[in-house]
């Protein structure tokens, strides 16, 4: 049920002082009648009130910080720059520009064109946005795979480390975009893996609910899967939502319901973090909130 105004107050004064940035749920954890979604119809937000915090368009100039920039012999160094809006890890290109935010795995030439450098491998990339997020939000961004047709794309959210601390703490381990690091090492999070291409033929023989999926990590333990419907187009504009509320979690995609799971021991909040495999030529994304 909804908290009586007194309390929705205390609620959103500790939301506003916390800057956190998502569509913060004021009604909170209310009863599983009031979440459960159906796969295949629309998110159902009836029962759920919503408060806009936080919108990027990517129409500004936000600073990106390296991960690279600050490790030295495997080491953390310093934390990110305070007035960096969002964190890449990996060695490929994050920049933004036309309106967007571009992720390639390799250096960029110029707005999302990659530089081809023989001899060195594509990175795996993870940018994270700087804000740490509440235990109950709904976030939403369009992707869009420029033509790209091989990889995988997902979403880290409630990302912290395993005892509470922040994922830039100075004595956790580089990351370095590589997935093992994120599912089996020092993070605990979920991920919405939500658009791929496999390339094994065994993998295409298993269809596009193999992939993706609801995960919950440390351990990679699948929660859910289903067939994300974006399988048909490698140029297209696709609106993803997240919805989280307490253990109760749903991924929609274009405006239908791809995924839904009821998580009993659930993580709480944290940070939000973009992926891109090492396959995806490029992607971009834009209309972050």
């Amino acid at each position: 049920m909804l908290p009586n105004s007194h309390a929705k107050e205390m609620f959103r004064t500790r939301i506003q002082s916390l800057v956190y940035t998502a569509l913060i749920l004021a009604g909170g954890s209310a009863l599983a009648s009031d979440h459960a979604q159906q796969v295949g119809t629309p998110l159902s937000l009836a029962a759920i009130e919503l408060e806009l915090v936080y919108s990027n368009d990517f129409s500004g100039e936000d600073k990106i910080d390296r991960e690279a920039d600050f490790i030295v012999d495997g080491e953390r160094t310093r934390l990110p720059d305070p007035g960096a809006e969002w964190i890449a890890e990996g060695w490929g290109g994050a920049d933004i520009c036309g309106g967007k935010l571009w992720v390639t795995p390799t250096s960029f030439r110029s707005c999302g064109e990659k530089v081809e450098s023989p001899g060195q491998d594509p990175s795996h990339m993870v940018v994270w946005n700087k804000n740490r997020f509440p235990n109950d939000m709904m976030f939403e961004f369009t992707v869009n795979h420029n033509d790209s047709d091989n990889g995988l794309t997902l979403v880290f959210f409630a990302a912290e480390g395993q005892q509470g601390q922040e994922i830039f703490d100075l004595d956790l381990p580089p990351r370095n975009g590589i997935y093992r690091n994120y599912n089996k090492g020092r993070l605990k999070n979920y991920t919405v893996s939500y658009w791929s291409r496999n390339q094994k033929p065994s993998l295409v023989l298993r269809g596009e609910a193999y992939s993706n999926r609801i995960r919950k990590n440390p351990g990679a333990n699948v929660l859910v899967t289903n067939a994300s419907l974006t399988d048909k187009c490698n140029d297209c504009d696709y609106k993803v939502r997240i919805l989280k509320i307490g253990g109760y979690i749903t991924a929609e995609i274009n405006g239908t319901v791809v995924n839904h799971v009821t998580n009993t021991d659930p993580h709480g909040g944290g940070y939000i973090g973009l992926r891109s495999m090492q396959g995806i030529d490029k992607v971009s994304y834009d209309n972050f909130k």
